[in-house]
């Protein structure tokens, strides 16, 4: 039998903790969870919480970033949901708390055993997938939340929300590289924890014959492979159906050859991408994609060029475009390619904000999610 999940998350936490829950194969309705960055505990338990009977529940994902209520409240409250629901396993998840805060070892101390906090969203991720296996997080692991420590650093941060982020790759020409970056993209992204599609927009087949040699099975509209679903032969309608219906946190467009896609679909991407060539006979083909933009719009493109090794003949392509471009090298496997050259400059504006300094966190007063 299945187990049931329900959650309180908030908006930017929200498809780590769904997929999450997908990838463990585990249940969860969505009309019982709350998804929300100022969100009562208090008064969720009382309306709802405290009156779930034994079989509607049996994890209970909470967090700590989406609650208005102080720390003491949030304590007193899940002491009093375990005490007549002892069966449910309290896992508690945030993006704003660390090891040795005050509210995590008081929340050790009324029986949590479970903790995804950290961060770093790939950690929270790693965390929360070993806090829906069967066994749970361990004691000694759990532990390392059982006592309050001493902080020697105060950082603010904030936490942003990442949600549906398109990112458009397209080709100066056909036979570029686009499905190849695309995978890579598509695969650093999930190694970094995130939820992510790859929505082929264009005729070349490439998805349906990943999915034959891999010998996947359709559902639906997509198949998944390594954690990433991937959507073969879509167009706009599909798009939207995605868009609509589904929760990623980053969906991958592969537009194949620019001469061959819908331009204002990859014009509406939030990050664009164009890879090109520059050998003497397909420079050409660069050429016409550069000259359909102003240079206001070029200012959004992210140019990436195929093969050229030598920094003096880097040089001069920037010097001949007045513009920063970035350079592929050549790999054989895009599965087995590590990463995408700049993806954290290019998602700098998406991605939550790193620690620039060295040192612990502290947190004075709890800190909320901006809607």
């Amino acid at each position: 039998m299945q187990m049931m999940v329900l959650y309180i998350s908030s908006k930017a936490m929200r498809q780590t903790v769904d997929h999450s829950i997908k990838e463990a194969e585990l249940l969860t309705l969505d009309c019982n969870n709350q998804i929300g960055n100022n969100i009562s505990l208090s008064n969720y338990m009382k309306n709802k919480g405290f009156l779930l009977s034994k079989n509607d529940v049996d994890y209970m994902i909470i967090d700590l970033s989406a609650l208005s209520d102080s720390e003491e409240t949030i304590g007193e409250t899940i002491q009093g949901f375990l005490i007549t629901h002892e069966h449910v396993r309290i896992i508690i998840i945030s993006p704003i708390n660390q090891a040795g805060d005050k509210i995590l070892s008081e929340l050790f101390a009324v029986g949590v055993r479970n903790f995804a906090v950290s961060s770093d969203f790939v950690v929270i991720k790693q965390k929360l997938e070993e806090c829906l296996t069967d066994q749970g997080m361990s004691y000694k692991e759990a532990s390392e939340y059982k006592d309050v420590k001493k902080r020697t650093l105060e950082e603010k941060r904030e936490v942003k929300e990442v949600n549906k982020v398109m990112i458009g790759v397209i080709g100066s020409q056909p036979r570029v590289g686009c499905t190849h970056n695309s995978i890579v993209i598509a695969n650093q992204l999930k190694r970094w924890g995130y939820s992510v599609a790859y929505v082929e927009m264009n005729e070349n087949g490439a998805l349906q014959q990943i999915r034959q040699a891999e010998k996947l099975s359709m559902i639906d509209s997509y198949f998944s492979s390594r954690n990433i679903d991937y959507y073969p032969d879509a167009d706009n309608s599909l798009l939207k159906k995605i868009l609509k219906d589904q929760v990623y946190n980053f969906i991958i467009l592969d537009f194949g050859s620019f001469q061959d896609c819908d331009i204002n679909a990859y014009n509406r991407c939030h990050v664009k991408i164009v890879i090109g060539n520059t050998q003497p006979w397909e420079i050409t083909f660069l050429a016409e994609f550069w000259n359909r933009y102003d240079d206001e719009a070029r200012q959004h493109i992210n140019f990436y060029l195929n093969f050229v090794e030598k920094e003096s003949d880097r040089k001069v392509l920037k010097k001949l475009f007045h513009k920063d471009l970035k350079f592929l090298g050549y790999s054989s496997d895009p599965f087995s390619e590590k990463d995408f050259p700049g993806m954290s400059e290019l998602l700098e504006e998406y991605l939550p904000e790193k620690s620039k300094k060295k040192g612990f966190f502290i947190f004075g007063k709890r800190k909320r999610v901006e809607n």
